[in-house]
């Protein structure tokens, strides 16, 4: 599934909130920590674990899922800049099931939103 924010802020300013733990745990997760190499995303105490696939700054960020059930499977956040409005758009790639679309839409819709109110843009 990929989707499309559009955001009127700065790409090294939204940057921070997809690229680091503290930033990424204000409005994706209940919480993120950073060991070894690896990301542990968590969400209702449950446990998710990735790599660091992929980063360039203010560009994207690609997180792949090491848990066995999701091999292959990976959240990247890509960040673009609308030539028009020059606002930034960022735009999400995450995995999901057909039967799972409209409700994975709506949890981005509403971290997005969160995201939104925390840095007011």
């Amino acid at each position: 599934m990929e989707l499309e924010y559009s955001f009127r802020c700065s790409k090294p300013f939204l940057y921070k909130y997809i690229s680091n733990p503290s930033g990424l745990a204000e409005w994706y997760t209940d919480d993120v920590q950073y060991r070894n190499n690896q990301y542990r995303f968590v969400w209702d105490e449950e446990e998710h674990i990735a790599t660091l696939s992929e980063s360039r700054i203010n560009q994207v960020v690609r997180f792949t899922w090491v848990d066995e059930n999701q091999t292959g499977e990976f959240l990247e956040f890509r960040l673009l800049e609308e030539d028009l409005t020059r606002e930034t758009i960022l735009k999400i790639t995450d995995f999901c099931e057909d039967g799972d679309l409209k409700e994975a839409e709506m949890l981005w819709d509403i971290s997005i939103q969160r995201l939104r109110d925390i840095i007011g843009a």
